[in-house]
C-alpha cells in the first residue's frame, strides 16, 4: 500500500507504519484483506514551498519537473524491493 505524505520530502520513500495517520490507518481493514501483514510505503510530496492548502495540493496532479523525479525514484524503490 503507498500513500502520499505532505511531511516527506519530494520522492522521499518511508515503509512502515510509524506516522502513519489515522486515514491511512484506519482506511486499511484487515479483515477485507484476511491480514495485517502487508508493506506500508509513504511516499514524500512536500513542495518546496510553504503550503497554504494541504488537501488542495494534495489533490492537484504533480507538475511535469515532480512527476520525472517521483518516476525515477519510484523505479529505483521498486527494484529494490524485488
Amino acid at each position: 500500500m503507498i500513500y502520499d505524505e505532505l511531511d516527506l520530502p519530494l520522492a522521499r520513500f518511508a515503509s512502515g507504519s510509524e506516522g502513519v495517520r489515522g486515514a491511512q490507518r484506519d482506511g486499511i481493514h484487515p479483515r477485507a484483506l484476511g491480514t495485517d501483514e502487508f508493506l506500508r510505503i509513504r511516499l514524500g510530496i512536500a513542495p518546496d514551498r510553504k503550503v497554504v492548502d494541504g488537501v488542495k495540493y494534495v489533490l492537484t496532479p504533480f507538475r511535469k519537473a515532480q512527476e520525472k523525479v517521483v518516476d525515477e525514484v519510484s523505479t529505483r524503490q521498486c527494484r529494490r524491493l524485488k
